[in-house]
């Protein structure tokens, strides 16, 4: 998986729209980046970068980010519905 980087590499940006733009660096690489809302604590409008050769790889990097932070959710989801009166059982 690409790890998004924090803010973006210098470079021409395109195809911004209002929370997601392509960056092409001087080496030939492109960058999709995305505005990251807050969450959990997080600071706001963070900006997040996923580097790669081309406009697919970039976007693919993006992809598995989002899918692992969509497993994460789902994850903590199931253990905290077990918490509380209404839980099945003990926290852990």
């Amino acid at each position: 998986m690409t790890t998004p980087t924090l803010g973006v590499e210098p470079g021409r940006p395109r195809d911004v729209h209002s929370s997601s733009w392509f960056v092409d660096h001087e080496d030939g690489t492109v960058s999709y980046c995305i505005v990251r809302r807050a969450e959990a604590g997080a600071p706001n409008a963070q900006v997040l970068a996923f580097k790669g050769e081309s406009d697919g790889d970039a976007l693919a990097g993006y992809e598995e980010w989002r899918e692992l932070q969509h497993e994460r959710t789902v994850r903590n989801a199931e253990r905290r519905s077990r918490w509380g009166p209404e839980g099945k059982g003990k926290m852990s």
